[in-house]
Order: structure tokens, then C-alpha cells, then sequence
């Protein structure tokens, strides 16, 4: 399926950061995958470096073809570790691990064999994200321990053939968490087929099949013992004749099926279908179409998925290219809505409960974004500025924002989450700067937002990164970086305060299969909040090695 980036305030654009950097955006299709950047901190992938996951022989010593921060700065609720598809002749594993202090484990594993055929391919991976240590009281006497700990493992298989290709994925996922509060232990299994056309061919009818499953559990002791157990079910797929090479016409269809038991008690459903016509001649691309959907919960839902309805929104997108290869310029309007998943709210924080809702509604129902509109302009000065300037408007109906709710002691207070509707402005600016030993690179989102219910906090006014690295000689690795964000305050009795999380990281490459590596994390020792109310210990140092055979 044609993928489209968009921002999170737009829904419709994305902020281009490098993998591990600050990605305040998500990547969506139109289908609607709006990632909830307003309810947590922008996510950082935990890929491996392009370098290392081509496992090219003319091997580039750096293993910080983009700086790795999942060692210190533990985020792993977007775990992304497919290796890059890659013509090149591969080499067999790549392993990288280290820990330190705090305890900050890390675990990133590819295997790639050679299966004799340059159609197929299969890689099969692990990851390990992990905090364990005391985390820094915010509203209570002492610190207390805990633990918070994420795994993947899994394998994907891609066939190519002449007009299409295939590919299948399989893995599981998990999450062990303890607080002050409760015990977390969530799994799931997943599964995902796609089947798409080649679009390098000149063919008449392209296709696009994308269909996925995931069972999970989460086993939570919280008061009493809950229990949950998902199933969901997920269609995406776009299909149309191509009558040239300037004009088509397309259909996308979605489809999602989310069911839950045991402690919750839900079935929604929400389908898609867009027409829309696209068009391509010279500098000038139009992709114009109409978004047709339906949120369709069960009567027995209640009070879980509340919203439901058909709706219908604009689905537009135009460029055109100022400058070949330099330079251009791009608008967008759209909207949509998508069901919000148990399993992708947990995945976000894994602190939050069932029992941290805000209002009747509890912690589950559908994001409506009824408009939305972007504008921008990105391009490459002179091959090595890479740059992408967007600003815009959105309109939610229903939206998830961070809260706190009272705890059972007073004057103690819980995280939590709700649905309100609001309206922002943004403004989003990434950039690279890449020469022969030095990179530059960095993203910075502004978001204005207005209109929410009372006791919500607000999208953070100012979020971004920025990472200085030189490369000596392929040898030695060395760079500086800082994550940073405004304060997020509103009618709640808690606020969360702004940070910069100043981080320094070096790599020493032995040989051109083993290197050393270490990192450094919050070095100004400030309280940092990703997620309400729960802060990890300051600063931080980590330790590892990095294989490749």
C-alpha cells in the first residue's frame, strides 16, 4: 500500500528524523494510523544501523550510522529491527549487546543465511530493551524499585518474484513491568502476510495485500488480579488499474476487528474504503480521493469504545517539484479515525492500567480526526543538506490525552488516560547535514493546542533533538546528542515538567567484525517523565560490544 508520512498533529505528514532520533511523527497509510504521539513521548526505533543491517563486505566500521541511544534511554514501545532489504551480498549475523548503570540492557540480534537464491531471503531477529532500578518518587516519600523490561523475537521470510512480491512475519512480543503499584506480565503473538505488485513493471492492474493477526494476554496484579486477553484482526488493501504512467485510479479498503474478554469486555469493528484518482505528469503529482469509514462497537461494549458512526473525510494530496532533485513543494488534507487497541496503548506506556481511565468511558475508544491540513516544502542542498519544513492544522473529535486520577491514599495520584476533543496548530523542521566524518542531524515539532475538557495535559509546546557525530578514519566513532521537550500542564493537579536528556556516546571498530562501544545518558542529571508520574534515576552509563560475522 502506498505509504504516506504525515505528521501527528496532521495525522498527515511526518517528521523525517534519522532512525534513533527523536520521530515526534509516525508513519501512517490511509488507512489512518495516527500513533498517539500526544499521549507519550515521541518513540525512538530501535533499528539497526543501515550499515550493519546490509552487512555490506566493503563493511563501514561505524555501527553509529545512526547514533544508538536504546542503551540509555529505555524506550522500547516501538520495536523495529527488520534488517533493510538490500541487493548486496549479506553476511550472516550481527550482534550487538552491553549493559551498565544503571542497569540498562540491551540486546539487538540478526541472522540473515544464505539460502541460495537471490527471490528469497529470511531474517531472524531479537531485542531486548530493559530498565531495572529505582525509579524516583513523585508524589511519595521514597524512591522504590522496579523494573521494566521488553523482548521481540521473530522472523521474516520475503519472496520476489518478476511482477510481485511476498512476505511473512512471525514473532512475539513481551513486557514484564513492576511498580510501586503492580505487576505487568504481556504477550503476544503475532502474525503478518503481504502480497504486493512490482510497481517497477508496467502493469495494468496493481495490488497491495497487507493482512496481519495478534493474540495477547496481559496478566496484571493490581488490587486484585485482572486479566485480558485481545484479539485483533487487520486488513489494509489497495488495488486499481493503471491506464499509463500519469494516470490511475485506486481503491483502498481497511478492515479491523478488535475482541476482548475475561477483565474487559469488548467487539469493535472499523472499516475504510477511499477511491481516489492519482496523477503524475513531469513535476506535478495529485493523488485526490474521498474517505468513507464506520466504527461499529458492539451493544455490549459499554462503557468501552463509545464512539461509533459513519464518517467521511477529505483525502488529498498534491506536490510539485520546484527544483529537480532539490527542492519541493507539498500540501495535504485529510482526516480519519482509528480504533485504539489495548495492546497499542500498553505498548506506549507500560505503566498504565485498566483502571486508570478518566471518566465513564475507561481507557479504550476511537481517535475521530475530523479535519486536518499541511503544508511544506523539503529538499537537498548541494547532496548533503537533506531538509523538510511543514506546518498545519488539526481538528480532533476524540482524542487520547495523558491525565492523573486520585490514588487510594490522599494526596497520591495515578496516571491515567481520556478522551476529549481539541484543535492545534503546528509548525515541524528536520534536517541533516552528512559530510565525509561529520553528521549533523535533528527534528523540532511546535505544537499551539485548544479546546480540551479540563484536568488534560497538553501536547508538550516544543519537542526536539539534535546530534552532533565525527567518524575518524572508520575507526573511531564519537558524538553528542540531546533530547528535549517543554513542560505539559493543564487543569491537572500534576504537571510534567520540560527536560533536555544531554547524551554522549563513542565506538572504537578493533576490527571489521568486533568494535566496543559506550554511552552516556542524561548527563545533566535532570527528572525526566516520558511517561506521567514515573522517572527514572539520572544519569546513566552503558557498556557493549557489537559483532559481525
Amino acid at each position: 500500500m502506498k505509504k504516506i508520512y504525515l505528521t501527528a498533529a496532521a495525522a498527515l505528514m511526518t517528521v523525517v528524523a534519522t532512525a534513533q532520533n527523536l520521530d515526534p511523527t509516525v508513519e501512517v497509510t490511509r488507512t489512518y494510523e495516527g500513533k498517539l504521539t500526544d499521549v507519550h513521548k515521541p518513540s525512538f526505533e530501535m533499528a539497526v544501523p543501515d550499515t550493519v543491517q546490509s552487512f555490506k563486505l566493503d563493511f563501514d566500521y561505524s555501527v553509529f550510522d545512526s547514533p544508538y541511544k536504546g542503551s540509555y534511554e529505555f524506550n522500547p514501545y516501538i520495536m523495529s529491527m527488520k534488517p533493510a532489504e538490500t541487493t548486496e551480498k549479506v553476511r550472516n549475523l550481527y550482534l550487538r549487546a552491553g549493559a551498565g548503570f544503571t542497569l540498562h540492557p540491551t540486546l539487538d540480534l540478526v541472522w540473515s543465511p544464505d539460502l541460495g537464491k537471490d527471490a528469497l531471503s529470511l531474517d531472524v531477529y531479537a531485542a531486548n530493551r530493559s530498565y531495572v532500578g529505582k525509579y524516583k518518587a513523585l508524589g511519595r516519600a521514597d524512591d522504590w524499585k522496579g523494573y521494566d523490561v521488553a523482548n521481540k523475537v521473530g522472523a521474516d521470510m520475503r519472496c520476489r518474484w518478476r511482477k510481485a512480491t511476498m512476505t511473512f512475519e512471525t514473532y512475539y512480543s513481551g513486557i514484564a513491568e513492576k511498580d510501586y503499584m503492580k505487576k505487568r506480565a504481556y504477550d503476544s503473538v503475532n502474525a503478518r502476510f503481504t502480497l504486493s505488485s512490482n510497481r517497477a513493471w508496467p502493469e495494468h492492474f496493481l495490488y497491495d495485500l497487507d493482512l496481519s493477526y495478534r493474540f495477547a494476554e496481559d496478566k496484571t496484579d493490581y488490587a486484585s488480579d485482572r486479566y485480558v486477553m485481545e484479539h485483533n484482526l487487520r486488513m489494509d488493501a489497495t488495488f486499481g488499474p493503471a491506464f499509463n504512467k500519469s494516470h490511475k485510479i485506486l481503491f483502498d479498503v481497511d478492515f479491523e476487528l478488535d475482541t476482548y474478554s475475561h477483565a474487559l469486555n469488548a467487539v469493535v469493528a472499523d472499516m475504510g474504503f477511499v477511491p481516489h484518482y492519482v496523477y503524475n505528469s513531469g513535476r506535478l503529482h495529485l493523488d485526490i480521493g474521498v474517505r468513507l469509514s464506520l466504527i461499529m462497537p458492539s451493544v455490549t461494549s459499554a462503557p468501552l469504545y463509545q464512539t461509533k458512526g459513519f464518517f467521511v473525510y477529505p483525502d488529498l494530496i498534491a506536490s510539485y517539484t520546484l527544483i529537480k532533485d532539490a527542492m519541493k513543494l507539498y500540501a495535504m488534507m485529510g482526516g480519519g479515525n482509528r480504533l485504539n487497541t489495548y495492546a497499542s496503548l500498553i505498548e506506549r506506556n507500560h505503566h498504565l492500567d485498566m483502571a486508570y481511565g478518566r471518566g465513564i468511558y475507561g481507557i479504550l475508544d476511537s481517535t475521530v480526526e475530523t479535519g486536518s491540513a499541511a503544508v511544506g516544502l523539503e529538499g537537498r542542498v548541494f547532496k548533503v543538506l537533506r531538509y523538510n519544513f511543514r506546518g498545519g492544522y488539526a481538528n480532533y473529535a476524540n482524542a487520547p490525552l495523558d491525565t492523573v486520577v486520585e490514588g487510594p491514599a490522599a494526596g497520591t495520584y495515578l496516571p491515567a488516560l481520556g478522551y476529549t476533543q481539541y484543535q492545534k496548530c503546528f509548525a515541524s523542521l528536520d534536517w541533516e547535514l552528512k559530510l565525509q566524518s561529520v553528521r549533523f542531524d535533528g527534528a523540532l515539532l511546535y505544537t499551539y493546542a485548544w479546546g480540551e475538557d479540563p484536568g488534560f495535559l497538553k501536547p508538550a509546546d516544543l519537542i526536539g533533538n539534535a546530534s552532533f557525530e565525527y567518524n575518524w578514519k572508520r575507526r573511531v566513532m564519537a558524538g553528542v546528542d540531546c533530547e528535549f521537550a517543554t513542560g505539559r500542564r493543564g487543569d491537572s493537579p500534576v504537571a510534567v515538567p520540560g527536560y533536555a536528556d544531554l547524551g554522549i556516546y563513542g565506538e572504537y571498530a578493533f576490527n571489521r567484525m568486533l568494535s566496543f562501544w559506550l554511552r552516556g545518558g542524561n548527563l545533566l542529571n535532570m527528572t525526566i517523565q516520558r511517561n506521567v508520574l514515573f522517572a527514572e534515576k539520572g544519569m546513566n552509563f552503558t557498556a557493549g560490544i557489537c559483532l559481525n560475522f
